[in-house]
């Protein structure tokens, strides 16, 4: 799908679909999963952890990225006064 994503505006979609054997309304389907997915993520979190990483010259992985958030968000939390149980 990723492959019929990218070329959608070279091929037509008939097209692709018929050669790679998928229907289309399939790969209409996987488009608006796809932004619904998207839309769900905080996009200040998305920023901080992506200049977090390349701050690190992209050597963190998960573990250290998310360690680096929870650390930031403590803080934040801690500065606001919250006292809320809520969790990363």
């Amino acid at each position: 799908m990723m492959f019929m994503e990218m070329y959608r505006f070279e091929f037509s979609i008939r097209s692709m679909a018929e050669v790679l054997e998928v229907s289309r309304s399939g790969f209409y389907q996987f488009l608006k999963r796809s932004k619904n997915v998207l839309e769900k993520y905080d996009p200040e979190l998305v920023e901080f952890i992506k200049e977090t990483w390349l701050s690190n010259r992209k050597n963190y992985g998960l573990v250290r990225l998310l360690r680096e958030v929870k650390k930031v968000y403590s803080i934040l939390r801690s500065e606001n006064g919250s006292k809320s149980d809520e969790t990363l």
